[in-house]
């Protein structure tokens, strides 16, 4: 079983992009570990300022550890599924 912890680091991993902040906080259903990845100053400092505009969210498998990009408008169903994991700020629930 793959844990949040994991699967952020994961996400880390397949970024490949050490400039990116991924906060301690998430999404989950009970297949999948929805990871933010992005600029610290929105994530952390919420500054709506350093917002990303892109469609795509990332998602880590519980069981198998599995990595995907997935597009929000393709998969808005997919999603509907997931509830906050950790100490989500307010303005992301």
């Amino acid at each position: 079983m793959t844990s949040f912890d994991e699967a952020r680091q994961i996400v880390i991993k397949e970024l490949g992009d050490s400039s990116l902040f991924v906060p301690e906080w998430g999404y989950e259903n009970d297949q999948w570990w929805s990871v933010m990845a992005g600029d610290k100053r929105f994530l952390a400092g919420l500054d709506d300022a350093y917002m990303s505009f892109d469609d795509r969210l990332l998602v880590v498998n519980k069981e198998t550890g599995e990595f995907q990009e997935r597009s929000v408008v393709k998969d808005f169903d997919f999603f509907e599924s997931f509830k906050p994991y950790g100490d989500v700020p307010q303005m992301f629930q």
